[in-house]
């Protein structure tokens, strides 16, 4: 038995629309085709990662990574870069992750919402080899612990920067701040959207 094909409307948005015909004719492409495209690269994903949303804004935010310019090394070499560095070429380093992850906060704030879960996938992305949980203290205060294995203390000073600096572009305000042997603490408060 074969299935019947049906072809169905469904409403757009006017945005969504003119969004659509905008990307279209930069790539060259039939409207229909991005539409049909994007269509099919969504429910790829989706068969494999319920949470579509998620994986669109880690591409997203990855695509933020690559215009930053930032480069992916395995940790054993950025460790040792980082071990090796004279003092002045580090604090050079820290400054330049200072810049940059602040202004990806500042972006991500923007673009994604400034949100617990999205604060905590942006310092995911700057902090790949780290696990990071949330605790809710109170309706305003969060506490993200970011934990670290064979660390340097180096290293340390750098997710320092990053989580303090990402921070100032959420536009959150650090209540406290605590660096241990392979833990970096902050409670922030100032989340536009609860979770």
């Amino acid at each position: 038995m074969s299935r019947e094909i049906r072809r169905r409307f469904v409403p757009i948005s006017d945005e969504i629309i003119q969004e659509a015909l905008d990307v279209a004719e930069r790539y060259g492409m039939p409207y229909s085709v991005i539409i049909e495209k994007s269509l099919e690269g969504l429910l790829k994903i989706m068969k494999y990662k319920s949470s579509i949303l998620e994986s669109i804004v880690l591409v997203d935010a990855v695509d933020d990574l690559r215009r930053l310019g930032l480069v992916f090394l395995p940790m054993s070499i950025a460790r040792k870069i980082l071990d090796d560095l004279d003092e002045a070429l580090f604090n050079q380093l820290l400054e330049e992750l200072s810049r940059s992850s602040r202004w990806f906060g500042e972006l991500s704030r923007v673009k994604r919402g400034s949100s617990p879960r999205e604060f905590q996938t942006s310092l995911s992305l700057w902090m790949p080899m780290t696990t990071i949980d949330v605790v809710k203290e109170s309706e305003e205060v969060y506490r993200f612990v970011i934990s670290i294995a064979d660390v340097s203390p180096r290293l340390m000073r750098v997710l320092e920067k990053i989580l303090s600096s990402m921070a100032a572009g959420y536009d959150l305000k650090i209540l406290d701040l605590t660096v241990n042997i392979n833990t970096v603490v902050v409670k922030v408060t100032g989340f536009l959207e609860k979770e």
